[in-house]
């Protein structure tokens, strides 16, 4: 399930929203991302994402709290890299739709 980790999920819900990116929250339509909370739904063009905040990292399905910070409360230093990917990947997504909403 392609999820996305943010600070500010209604933001970024929005974004996709009112550009036309995709369609986020109840109403669109589930085909693949089944498990995602229809709140937190975004039905893409091409595809499907499940956006969730801060505070729902233990309800997500490919990683949780414990994947992010050890024990002790530090980073991970592999997990690290797969969570910074997870935010360029949604930064590129959302700078390619602010691009697109300027045209």
């Amino acid at each position: 399930m392609p999820e996305v980790l943010t600070k500010h999920p209604k933001i970024v819900k929005k974004i996709l929203n009112e550009s036309g990116a995709a369609q986020c929250g109840v109403g669109a339509r589930q085909k693949i991302l089944k498990e995602c909370p229809k709140e937190n739904f975004c039905a893409l063009k091409t595809g499907e994402l499940c956006v969730y905040g801060l505070d729902e990292v233990e309800t997500m399905t490919q990683f949780g709290k414990e994947d992010i910070c050890s024990r002790s409360g530090k980073w991970h230093e592999g997990k690290a890299f797969f969570v910074a990917g997870l935010f360029l990947i949604a930064g590129t997504i959302l700078t390619m739709v602010l691009l697109k909403r300027k045209h």
